[in-house]
């Protein structure tokens, strides 16, 4: 005798409505009855998290399960139609200033300062919306330090903090790392960070927001060497690596107790090996807590992977150039074998993202006997790569080494040679999963009218549209000057659109729309929210955490407006053409946007295409 849904246990009906492929179904479920909205909004909606977990693998929230369904669809949803909200991050006059602000200037460079940029966000209330978010980022010899509240009491604090008298261009901040909240040093009421100047000076300071003062709570002992960058590992008790001049490296706790930390282990270079002198390592990052990888710049072992711990320091694997499809002009060219940028895609540091000198990004999965799994690249930027940095579950991001450039990445496959790095091994698809594929090429469907929860992980409601995006407006410039107030650049560079590169990038958590990106003098916020959830009937809780009122009459300075981004897609073969876009106001939005919105996936501020003429290509 068949059975009705209603009739089932609690606990079938949840296993059923876990299996659900979009929240919108989970949603339209629960109206079904009054027992079957009993049973799915039971907990609190706990039901959300077996979604959250299913869905989106590997991204933690908290308990807030209807509410982290909501977000973290809405993000998805704004990344396939690329709705991303440009504005810059800028101190207003107000930003209260700590420690020394009268310092003199020594020297006249001529080149702005490149960002070194850490953020993080934490859950201080009863509801989603309700979080504290910390940015910091190094400008020139400056720490630059918000604090922001969102929720039903919304507040920012703005801090400037520099503790030098006399300032040159190697005081200069290259690294910049905040302790977490679960850190054992770390006091509730104060942001500790921990930075490096390029002269060499790594200290770990505390500042207090309510009170505008600082204390220096530890220095790092360097050897008087330069510092390239810092990198910190994940973690309550996580390790400081500080990468010098000279290629070596050193390891430092950052829960020692003494005020003066020296190094418990160092990563030198054989001084018996003529090739290690020669190639000096050009980057170095922590792959998990006790997992450090080296982009040595040489060949034979391009990327070395180290275990790290106060007890030892144990080489692990070493992955070749030489085993990579590196791309060559020809079989004569020599191998360019740095490594610009690494990025973990997972808690174990497994797998990871590596930039090399192809301006290619790879995938390599240390579980599998392979030197790398996949291969990303835009064919039609010839720049190096400068940064990487991971975004949501399926995405990661790429910071140019010119045309102020940042690239979006899907790391979803469509293809046949499916691989997911999630899995204990590369695997191959299913008949299933292969036609799921075969059909996203073919088939362009509309939008559900319900928008909001209309995002299911494993297939595409419309063709892939790969992005690269111009970051070319010229960041603000009344606060790049030093205490003279003499311009840190020539004030003609600023007559541009800036043309320079994306040196680093931080998110302040795997589940935030917010990415931050850091070009030269300045910082510039994106975050990936649609047009009709701005502008749907739940607007206030998509725009109050992010301080975004697109029609909001009330006048706001130039630093703070919203720009109008442009871009291409990224053809897949050299041959294809490319396809600009640009995007217009949120004033400028006519229906005709939004049924084309709904036609091709694209955001509706991004002006539609002209039909193709005689004269123009059709690809």
């Amino acid at each position: 005798m068949p059975t009705s849904l209603t009739s089932l246990p609690p606990e079938i009906i949840s296993l059923i409505a876990g299996h659900l492929p979009r929240a919108n179904d989970l949603a339209n479920l629960s109206r079904t009855s009054r027992r079957l909205r009993e049973t799915i909004a039971a907990e609190d909606w706990r039901i959300f998290y077996v979604f959250v977990t299913t869905r989106f693998p590997g991204i933690e929230t908290p308990p807030f399960w209807k509410e982290a369904t909501r977000a973290l669809t809405s993000r998805a949803r704004a990344l396939d139609k690329n709705a991303v909200v440009g504005r810059f991050v800028y101190p207003p006059p107000e930003a209260v200033k700590i420690g020394r602000q009268q310092a003199q200037r020594g020297d006249n460079p001529t080149h702005g300062y490149r960002p070194a940029l850490d953020s993080y966000e934490e859950w201080n209330g009863t509801s989603w919306n309700e979080r504290r978010e910390v940015l910091a980022w190094g400008a020139a010899d400056q720490l630059i330090l918000r604090v922001a509240q969102s929720g039903p009491h919304p507040q920012k604090k703005w801090l400037i903090f520099n503790d030098l008298e006399n300032i040159s261009s190697l005081d200069d901040i290259c690294g910049v790392h905040l302790l977490r909240p679960d850190h054992h040093a770390k006091v509730a009421w104060k942001e500790h960070v921990i930075f490096a100047r390029m002269r060499g000076d790594l200290v770990h300071v505390s500042i207090d927001p309510e009170r505008a003062s600082y204390e220096c709570q530890q220095k790092f002992l360097t050897s008087g060497q330069g510092i390239e960058c810092i990198d910190m590992g994940p973690g309550n008790h996580p390790a400081l690596a500080a990468h010098l001049n000279d290629g070596s490296i050193l390891f430092f706790s950052t829960t020692s107790d003494e005020e003066t930390v020296r190094p418990f282990a160092r990563l030198g270079i054989d001084p018996d090996n003529v090739s290690s002198r020669l190639a000096r390592s050009r980057y170095s990052k922590f792959l998990s807590p006790h997992s450090f990888a080296v982009g040595t710049g040489r060949i034979n072992d391009a990327i070395s992977i180290s275990t790290v711990t106060e007890s030892r320091l144990l080489l692990d694997r070493e992955i070749s150039a030489e085993c990579v499809d590196f791309e060559r002009v020809s079989h004569d060219a020599p191998i360019k074998s740095h490594v610009n940028a690494i990025a973990p895609l997972s808690p174990t540091g497994q797998v990871f993202l590596a930039a090399w000198g192809d301006r290619a990004v790879r995938l390599h999965d240390l579980r599998s006997s392979q030197a790398f799994e996949q291969t990303y690249r835009d064919t039609t930027d010839q720049n190096p790569i400068y940064c990487v940095q991971p975004f949501g579950h399926d995405r990661f991001v790429v910071g140019s080494g010119g045309n102020a450039l940042l690239k979006i990445f899907d790391l979803r496959m469509t293809n046949e040679e499916t691989y997911r790095y999630r899995e204990p091994r590369p695997s191959p698809p299913t008949r299933h999963e292969r036609l799921l594929s075969h059909m996203s090429h073919l088939s362009i469907s509309a939008h559900s009218h319900d928008h909001r929860f209309n995002h299911s992980n494993n297939t595409f409601s419309h063709p892939r549209k790969d992005l690269s995006l111009f970051l070319s407006h010229q960041p603000p410039t009344p606060n790049n000057t030093n205490r003279n107030n003499t311009p840190r650049t020539r004030r003609i560079h600023r007559d541009h659109p800036y043309r320079g590169a994306i040196y680093s990038m931080t998110t302040p958590s795997p589940s935030s729309p917010t990415l931050y990106t850091g070009v030269a003098d300045g910082v510039t916020r994106l975050d990936f929210a649609s047009t009709d959830d701005l502008y749907g009937p739940h607007r206030d809780w998509y725009r109050n955490p992010l301080s975004l009122y697109p029609d909001s009459q009330i006048p706001v300075r130039p630093a703070d407006r919203i720009l109008e981004l442009s871009g291409y897609e990224r053809p897949e073969s050299t041959t294809a053409s490319l396809k600009l876009r640009t995007q217009q106001t949120f004033g400028a939005i006519r229906p005709s946007d939004v049924v084309n919105e709904q036609v091709t996936g694209w955001d509706r501020r991004w002006e539609k295409l002209e039909a193709p003429g005689s004269w123009r290509r059709h690809d």
